[in-house]
């Protein structure tokens, strides 16, 4: 959920981070910019059925998936994420 994202983080450093914006507690935006206000340079990719694209780029993400997507799209991402 939300609110277990960031001390998940703060545990586990990753280089990349896919998330959700349905979650309970907090939205994945929500917990997008509480993740960026501690960890400026976090990579984060926010996937949502909602158009909210403009608003998780706005807020730090570095890319948006719309859902529901491909696994091929996913994999793309991933390549462009890490050239």
């Amino acid at each position: 959920n939300g609110e277990d994202a960031l001390p998940a983080y703060r545990e586990c450093s990753p280089d990349l981070v896919l998330m959700d914006n349905s979650m309970p507690r907090k939205t994945g935006l929500e917990t997008l910019r509480d993740i960026r206000e501690e960890f400026s340079d976090a990579r984060i990719v926010i996937c949502s059925s909602d158009d909210v694209g403009g608003e998780a780029i706005e807020a730090g993400a570095v890319a948006y998936l719309r859902k529901p997507f491909r696994l091929q799209q996913l994999r793309d991402l991933l390549r462009r994420l890490n050239a």
